[in-house]
């Protein structure tokens, strides 16, 4: 019976196949795009596992990894020859470089030599070939010194072959065999074990050996990282968190929080948007409606402020500033937070009747604040009515006059209920709401200034046990940053650098990193974001990715993944270590997040 001729799938050949191949002699023409392909021709002394996932993750490259089993007798033959040819080199060599290098190398095949003979490990010679592609010759040299950089991130090499680029092409493609001669060239010996360990699928996740399950990478393994763990690397436990509204931010912070809370940690957190109210009832906490009226913190009440590290070392006078010096700076920010146009000649008449209305309630420099109530204190009231003293004995005094004008609101206006009274909240649960969503129709001015009390107020909770892990959760962080008040950021970023001492973590979240680089203010906001050693980057685009990569050193790649903006997806910067991460949670978590975000 006749043969049947087998149908030509000409569909599928167009599509494999493409438009033309040119090749030149450094490099060549595939299809519509320039190419050329590399080859390494030295690997690292010594690999980690997935070591080739640095060089297999190259956007526009295509990777071909060639392994062919060689005679362990042919091996241990070479590797004799080898350290034969190297211990000469010890003795002959001048230069120290190659006498080391020698010497390492030496060291390195006496310990495959073990292998082979001890362990019957199996050795093959492994070829990397690289194609690197892009549309034209400019964008063609970006995509060159990523494959040149991320090879050496690996500590190895590699070179491109003048005029065999065309039978590179033939090694690289699944239509033909690897190439002799290209594998002669390219062809390196190494163990079974190191080939199959490098390949990036040989990952186990990220296991930090304690803490609880984070989400799984890009192979679906687990990633278990514990928060809390300190290493050369990881020196405090603060977090950023930014991305895009509707990216997966309020999930994570959630499955965070939650985690967090399991392991016996204090959780507080400050809620402009009613977002973990849910949770904290559901797991008995407290919610704090600080600005409906019932619940207030008192502006006047002397809270310690965190001292800035720098400030530490500087001298006997400032680290000795007691605490009412160091509140009236606070007051002086929350005053400029309230009303920006406050001049400098009306804050120093602001503070000369500051300093007297503690006076009359008998506070003064010397005053032990430990011992003193909440009601011991003046509130906005008394110091309203210290104004309007100093006033009467000054008529002509218009910064007087001004500070009562501006002060108005705050003691007999609708701001009275924010502010004029003594702090009344007491808290019982190691799960703390501060609910100030009721301030989001209300002036930038006002809502910045409350924000700013609230967090004061909660650092000396923070500071109040140094033994207690409590983590601040800080929701819509932008709302501390005004470029004509910088001292809301030096603030945040003393608590940043000394919460790590109390036994503390921070977690700020944003949208909008470009808030923080404002020029005016970049020296504190850069700061503030660098110094956590947590980042968890989702989705985003336009400036703020610009700023992102610029800010954490990001990759082609990871920047790749921030652009996609793939819900639940993000990118965990872990001290040196960056992970794509996918947030995948169990159902049993949403039963406690609620319905405001996080779904």
């Amino acid at each position: 019976m006749a043969k049947m001729k087998k149908e030509v799938n000409k569909g599928l050949i167009n599509i494999l196949s493409p438009t033309c191949v040119k090749i030149n002699r450094n490099n060549f023409e595939y299809g519509e795009n320039v190419a050329r392909i590399y080859g390494i021709t030295k690997y690292p002394q010594t690999s980690s596992c997935g070591f080739l996932s640095r060089i297999t993750n190259i956007p526009n490259t295509f990777v071909n990894i060639h392994y062919r089993p060689v005679a362990n007798n042919a091996i241990t033959a070479a590797i004799n020859r080898n350290t034969k040819q190297n211990l000469e080199q010890q003795e002959t060599g001048r230069e120290m470089n190659s006498i080391k290098e020698a010497a390492i190398s030496v060291e390195n095949m006496n310990d495959l030599l073990e292998m082979i003979l001890r362990a019957n490990e199996r050795i093959g010679q492994v070829s990397v070939n690289i194609m690197g592609f892009s549309k034209n010759e400019e964008l063609f040299e970006q995509v060159e010194n990523t494959i040149n950089d991320n090879v050496a991130s690996i500590s190895g090499l590699n070179r491109a072959l003048p005029n065999l680029q065309k039978q590179c092409l033939e090694s690289i493609s699944p239509t033909y065999q690897m190439n002799e001669r290209i594998n002669e060239i390219f062809g390196k010996v190494m163990p079974l074990s190191t080939y199959i360990g490098g390949f990036p699928f040989a990952s186990t996740g990220f296991n930090d050996g304690s803490g609880y399950y984070l989400g799984k990478d890009v192979n679906n393994s687990l990633i278990i990282i514990d928060f809390w763990l300190r290493s050369n690397d990881r020196t405090n436990s603060n977090m950023v968190i930014t991305g895009k509204p509707g990216s997966g931010k309020s999930t994570a912070t959630k499955h965070i929080l939650l985690n967090e809370y399991a392991r016996g940690t204090k959780i507080i957190a400050l809620d402009p948007e009613r977002e973990y109210i849910n949770m904290a009832k559901e797991l008995d906490g407290d919610v704090i409606n600080v600005v409906g009226g019932k619940n207030k913190i008192n502006p006047m009440q002397i809270l310690k402020a965190p001292i800035d590290e720098d400030e530490e070392n500087v001298g006997v006078e400032k680290e000795n500033l007691n605490d009412l010096a160091r509140h009236i700076g606070t007051l002086e920010v929350f005053f400029k937070l309230y009303n920006n146009g406050i001049t400098d000649l009306e804050m120093a008449q602001l503070k000369k009747c500051i300093v007297k209305t503690y006076k009359k309630k008998g506070i003064d420099w010397n005053t032990e604040i430990d011992n003193l109530k909440n009601e011991d204190y003046p509130i906005l009231s008394d110091l309203y009515e210290t104004l309007e003293e100093e006033s009467k004995k000054d008529k002509e005094n218009n910064e007087l006059k001004n500070l009562l004008s501006y002060l108005y609101d705050m003691v007999q206006g609708a701001d009275q209920f924010l502010w004029n009274g003594h702090t009344n909240i007491n808290i019982n649960s190691s799960f703390v709401v501060f609910d100030i969503k009721d301030l989001q129709s209300a002036s930038d001015n006002k809502k910045s200034a409350e924000y700013y009390n609230v967090i004061t107020y909660i650092w000396n909770l923070v500071e109040h046990d140094r033994n207690e892990k409590t983590l601040i959760c800080a929701d819509e962080s932008y709302l501390l940053v005004d470029v004509k008040v910088p001292q809301t950021l030096i603030f945040l970023r003393n608590i940043s650098k000394r919460i790590r001492k109390y036994e503390g973590s921070l977690i700020l979240i944003t949208h909008d990193v470009e808030d923080f680089l404002n020029p005016a203010i970049k020296q504190y906001g850069q700061s503030l974001l660098s110094t956590a050693c947590y980042k968890l980057l989702f989705g985003t685009d336009g400036q703020n990715l610009l700023e992102e990569i610029k800010l954490f050193n990001l990759t082609e790649a990871e920047r790749e993944l921030l652009e996609a903006q793939i819900r639940g997806h993000a990118l965990l910067i872990a001290g040196t270590k960056k992970i794509h991460t996918n947030f995948v949670i169990d159902e049993t978590e949403f039963y406690y997040m609620g319905s405001a975000g996080g779904r």
